[in-house]
């Protein structure tokens, strides 16, 4: 499975210093005291300035695929790259050890064939509602229709299901290589997991940059499942009463089949998977899940309205991204 990594970078700096390299190039506006210069955005790094009353910040947004320019994780490479391009930008006054990582955002395209196909995931994953230790949240950025995005609770951690190919025709604007990518974004469903500051620190042992970036570079895949394990349950999706008798077929333990179908109903009912759950009062609820993975069948189903009857896990896709 391949993860992209898009880091944040952030460098926090006194008035004079910030003075001093905020007068140094063309900055385009951006929304009040926030500049941004795109200078290297070809070269994968972008670099942001928030001129701030309180506090001057200077942020770099580094987009792995494009820094090295090939799908290949080589994250030392990487780290090459990226200190020869800060230090020839900022001519040798800083380096990459000057910089925290704020943010880490693990991105993975599963093309799921079409864009019908993409539409009718994002329906069924939004059946999902809400899920422990997360919140239903919106973003400016995303339509509410084409995405499904929670925010952590306490755990510092984000996580984005989206339309690709929609998110690119609002937030591009038009021109060859924008419809370029409009065309290979066809069929694309994006999921993210961002971290911020205390999942990064919980996922990494460490406050050197330099090692934060190959220690979680290298746990890329393992960091994006376990999220992504949390909010998606395995197995397949089908209509309910598919699902149903699937379930009465393959599970033979008779109190445990009972405790199945009522989650099959009270998701939709309750419009949330963590409502069902505590509606059940059950205090082994993961044991549900667990036996739903086994059979190969998602407790969550496709509604009445939609036209299609069945939908391949999206871990079946997954597993085949690279």
């Amino acid at each position: 499975m391949y993860i992209n990594q898009i880091f944040k970078l952030t460098m926090v700096l006194d008035t004079n210093k910030f003075n001093r390299i905020f007068s140094d190039y063309n900055l385009l506006e951006t929304d009040g005291d926030e500049y941004i210069d795109p200078s290297l955005a070809h070269k994968g790094i972008t670099i942001l300035y928030r001129n701030s009353q309180y506090k001057k910040k200077v942020s770099l947004i580094v987009n792995s695929a494009l820094v090295l320019k090939e799908k290949k994780p080589d994250v030392h490479k990487l780290i090459h790259k990226l200190e020869k391009r800060i230090d020839e930008y900022f001519s040798g006054k800083y380096s990459l050890r000057n910089f925290m990582l704020a943010e880490l955002t693990l991105v993975a395209d599963i093309d799921v064939g079409s864009q019908d196909a993409v539409d009718t995931y994002i329906r069924v994953i939004q059946r999902i509602g809400k899920v422990k230790g997360f919140s239903p949240a919106c973003y400016e950025n995303f339509d509410e229709d084409t995405s499904f995005c929670l925010e952590g609770n306490s755990n510092g951690i984000s996580f984005f299901l989206y339309n690709l190919r929609e998110a690119a025709a609002n937030n591009l604007n038009s021109g060859s290589p924008h419809k370029a990518f409009l065309k290979d974004s066809k069929g694309i469903l994006r999921s993210e997991v961002r971290l911020t500051s205390k999942a990064i620190h919980a996922y990494s042992d460490t406050d050197n940059v330099t090692r934060q970036i190959l220690e979680l570079t290298g746990r890329s895949a393992e960091i994006f499942m376990n999220t992504f394990v949390q909010i998606v349950p395995y197995g397949d999706f089908y209509k309910k009463k598919d699902a149903d008798d699937i379930v009465r077929q393959k599970v033979s333990d008779l109190p445990l089949r009972r405790k199945m179908l009522r989650l099959i109903g009270l998701i939709p009912e309750k419009k949330s998977l963590l409502l069902a759950q505590k509606a059940m009062s059950y205090r082994e609820p993961n044991k549900l899940l667990i036996t739903f993975a086994d059979i190969g069948v998602s407790p969550i189903t496709i509604s009445k309205r939609m036209d299609v009857k069945y939908l391949p896990s999206l871990y079946s896709y997954l597993d085949n991204t690279h």
